[in-house]
């Protein structure tokens, strides 16, 4: 898990986090100390606590824009970060990593899965 520090994420960041078990994108409408008001791509609005957090990178939305206009652009981020996770061969990362005695972070990890630049989306 992506530890974020609260003046990293600002109103506008788009971030993954857990909800009912499952991954969920969103984007943080609002910052008030350790707790973020976050959209969901469910359309609902969550009180979240920065420890949930899964991921948070440097993609942003204009939180101008309309809940709806919002909520349409997560849906196709989370599309867009689908299609990716299916593309990651977990056995074959595992093999080429295992017996490393050291983390990774994520986007150390995305760089051994594609080539080319990454993206916000290819971490997450």
């Amino acid at each position: 898990m992506t530890h974020v520090p609260a003046q990293e994420v600002v109103p506008g960041t788009v971030l993954e986090f857990f909800d009912e078990k499952k991954m969920v994108c969103g984007v943080c409408l609002d910052r008030k100390e350790q707790r973020l008001a976050v959209l969901s791509e469910q359309n609902r609005e969550i009180n979240l606590s920065r420890g949930r957090i899964l991921h948070c990178g440097r993609q942003t939305l204009s939180i101008g824009l309309s809940r709806d206009d919002l909520v349409q652009r997560l849906t196709v981020i989370t599309t867009q970060r689908r299609a990716l996770m299916d593309q990651v061969q977990l056995q074959e990362l595992w093999s080429l990593l295992e017996g490393q005695e050291r983390c990774f972070g994520a986007a150390e990890l995305a760089e051994y899965i594609f080539a080319g630049s990454l993206t916000d989306d290819h971490v997450a």
